[in-house]
This record gives structure tokens, sequence and C-alpha cells, in this order.
């Protein structure tokens, strides 16, 4: 009677830990991914804005971009009037979307704005909500030079009750536009704005090349600025070091074309091939008189 109650005991205990099993595999099937949606504002050369908006989830410790996110892109409020752009995310999971001209109007008429991107909820995620706070402003680069000392100054300033007035402590990257990357115009990775909006920061890479004419381009720009975004300025400048054509292609040399080959080189090649041809024409030629003599002697 005992073994029969711990037999009972034992195959409910069996029935209700599979029960919980499947259970727990139900609720981590259904369970949905987190979508991160970001926003960032961009301002470039203090022309047209336009939005940079990402879709991405983690997989195994690291970022992807979602594909076929359907998202709306609205300024100030959710709204269908207020909408900018709707599109569906490419394998990137980016879009750079810009603000259309039935918006100039509001935007004209305000010196800040809300950008809010709503992604539709599906199968692997539910509804996301991303945005951005953006005031208006403008960056502007100059240069001046005093004796040796080359100086960059930057101004930043904000739009408020319709008049621009300096930006104060706008952290800012001030460099020289390279292929490769920017590289900073000096010891400091960031420099920041005074009372009047204004960055003086001196120019300290000397003999840096240029184009053919010693051209390069300063580039000065805020990052992920909470108030202002992302906000950058060009200056072409002629600080730069004209580079020096290596002609050596068009002498004769081992690392210059066929037509360029040093003479020395020719000289012994024909040599070689002249020893080995010569060789062999001697050899036929000895074996041609071996064949006469032995036809003589017969």
């Amino acid at each position: 009677m005992k073994l029969l109650k711990n037999k009972a005991v034992f195959f409910l205990l069996t029935f209700l830990f599979a029960d919980i099993i499947c259970f727990a595999q139900d609720s981590k099937k259904n369970e949905k991914k987190e979508l991160q949606l970001n926003v960032a504002y961009y301002q470039p050369q203090n022309n047209i804005p336009y939005l940079l908006v990402n879709t991405k989830t983690k997989v195994e410790r690291k970022f992807i971009g979602v594909k076929d996110m359907k998202v709306n892109v609205y300024l100030n409020e959710v709204s269908d009037s207020n909408i900018i752009q709707s599109f569906q995310s490419d394998e990137t999971g980016e879009k750079r979307v810009y603000i259309p001209t039935s918006f100039k109007g509001v935007w004209d008429a305000a010196s800040s704005f809300t950008f809010i991107a709503v992604a539709t909820a599906n199968k692997e995620f539910d509804e996301t909500k991303g945005e951005v706070q953006i005031a208006k402003a403008k960056i502007e680069i100059d240069t001046s030079r005093i004796e040796e000392t080359k100086n960059v100054i930057v101004n930043v300033k904000t739009l408020q009750n319709g008049e621009w007035v300096p930006a104060k402590g706008v952290e800012l990257k001030i460099a020289v536009k390279r292929s490769l990357g920017n590289l900073p115009i000096g010891d400091e990775e960031t420099y920041t704005t005074d009372s009047t909006g204004s960055v003086t920061a001196e120019f300290k890479r000397d003999s840096l090349l240029g184009d053919s004419k010693g051209n390069f381009i300063l580039i000065a720009r805020t990052e992920d600025n909470e108030n202002f975004g992302n906000l950058f300025a060009e200056k072409n400048v002629n600080w730069g070091v004209p580079p020096i054509l290596d002609n050596s292609f068009d002498q004769r040399s081992l690392w210059a074309t066929r037509s360029k080959t040093p003479i020395w080189l020719l000289a012994l090649a024909g040599s070689i091939i002249a020893g080995v041809w010569g060789t062999i024409i001697y050899l036929i030629s000895q074996m041609i008189k071996i064949r006469k003599m032995g036809r003589a002697i017969a």
C-alpha cells in the first residue's frame, strides 16, 4: 500500500515538473525581443537638416540592425498631420530622413522642436518610440594668423526669441578632415565655448600634407549635443604642404614600368640569353661535325 502511494506521488511530481517546463518554454517562445529606436539630428554647414533614425536589437552581446520595421517620424507630436516620413527599415536598420518643404512654415516660426519616431509592433517586437529635442543653432568657423601662430575660431549661436545669441558651454571637436578620419588640430580632444559662444584653438599640425596647392579642410562639430544635436561646419585653408610627386616611375629603376628597365639589367638579361643560345648552337654544330666525320670514316 505504501509503495503504491509513493508511486502516485512520484508520478504527480513528474507531471507537475513537466507542466512547469512546458509553461516556461511557451512563455519564452512568446516573449518579444527588445527594440532600440534611436533618433539623431544633423545639420551640415548650417544647411538643410536631417534625422538619422536607427532600429536595432541586441543579439549575443552585439547590436544589429532590424530589417522590415515600419517607422513613422513626426514633428512635435504624434498625429497624421505632423508626420514627416513613413518608411520600412532595410537590413542596416538605418534611414536618413529629411524634413519636407511643407513644414517650412512650422520650421521658420519656432526655435525648438521635438522629433518623434514610432516603430509599429510586429511578431518580434512591441511598439517602440524614440525622440530627440532640438533647439535651433548654427556653427561658424573662421581662422586668424598672428606671425607664425595659426588659430581656428569657432562660434556657436542659438535662436532665442527670434534673435541669434551666443551658446555658452558647448563642447566641440575641431579637426583636419582626412581620408581615414578627422585629425585633431592640437593636443586637446575637445573645446568648450565661452560666454560669447566662441572658441579659439591654436593649430599645431605643422607640415601637414595638403592637396597640390597645399589646401586642406578644417572641420568643427558637435557630437550628439543634448540641445543642438550634431552640427558641423567646414572651411578650406592653405596651411598645408603640397605633396612632392615621386617621378621615379618615369626613370629607369627596378620598380619602374617595363619600358623604363635599367640598362644594366637589360644587358645582363641579354647576355644570359645570348650565352644560352650560343651554347645550344655550339653543341648542334659539334654534333653535325661528328656526324660528318663518321660518314667520312665509313
